[in-house]
């Protein structure tokens, strides 16, 4: 486990940059807790499609989202450098199923455009807060917050209270 602690100066962004398929992402530091190396995933029945399952955090149940899935991607195997970014959003405490987290980087505000009008490929402009221009990279800053709709939060909740039911039938009915 890491625990992620740092400051930024005024003028500057400090991100947490990750891979999903191969393409380079980025979380503002201040919406992640920790991360955490995956280990005894839950698989949970009805669960929406990126919704990999839940673990046990200290006593805490998490939900895992898959990035990869809910921006559009096909999910990979699990490797040695799959990591889980542990987020506070709305309906609660989520994990974030990424490929790799590669560093932790400071950015300056200047290098930061705002979000494309439009969706970036696979990707919805709402989840996008802004594109980090480096010297020889473009890096997607997602807001974490956004990554799931209202619909979600609420079967999210249900999962992480132990009440799934599938949207087209109740299990056991």
């Amino acid at each position: 486990m890491e625990e992620i602690t740092a400051t930024a100066r005024e003028d500057e962004v400090q991100l947490v940059v990750f891979t999903i398929s191969n393409e380079e992402f980025a979380a503002e530091i201040n919406q992640v807790k920790e991360i955490i190396t995956p280990a005894n995933i839950t698989e949970v029945p009805s669960a929406p499609s990126f919704v990999y399952g839940v673990i046990n955090l200290r006593g805490k149940l998490i939900t895992i989202v898959d990035l990869h899935k809910r921006l559009g991607y096909e999910s990979p195997q699990l490797t040695g450098s799959t990591k889980i970014i542990v987020s506070d959003v709305k309906e609660g405490v989520l994990g974030m199923m990424v490929d790799n987290v590669l560093e932790v980087k400071r950015i300056p505000e200047k290098q930061i455009e705002p979000p494309p009008p439009m969706s970036a490929g696979r990707i919805d402009s709402e989840y996008i807060q802004g594109i980090a221009k480096t010297d020889d990279r473009l890096i997607v800053i997602l807001d974490l917050t956004k990554v799931l709709i209202d619909e979600d939060e609420g079967r999210i909740n249900q999962i992480q209270e132990g009440g799934v039911t599938s949207d087209d039938e109740n299990i056991g009915s």
